[in-house]
């Protein structure tokens, strides 16, 4: 990971942006200690896709408890 001072990053934010965005980690220092790292973030579709799995996963692991299937109708009338 590479490495850049708090006052190099406050001056040069856009370009850490665009590293940032090429899939670069960035660590921001502060009197030589560092206080602070810019990830890239995984594109939402790959956590939508994520929680997809592992809960249809849950689901089909559960037992069948023997209820009947039903219409959407069915909820609705008495």
């Amino acid at each position: 990971m590479k490495t850049v001072t708090a006052t190099d990053a406050n001056r040069e934010f856009s370009k850490l942006l665009d590293r940032v965005t090429g899939g670069e980690s960035i660590g921001i220092t502060k009197r030589g200690r560092m206080v602070a790292t810019i990830n890239p973030v995984k594109p939402a579709a790959d956590h939508a896709e994520a929680f997809k799995r592992t809960h249809l996963a849950l689901l089909r692991a559960q037992p069948c408890i023997g209820v009947p299937r039903g219409t959407r109708e069915d909820l609705y009338t008495d």
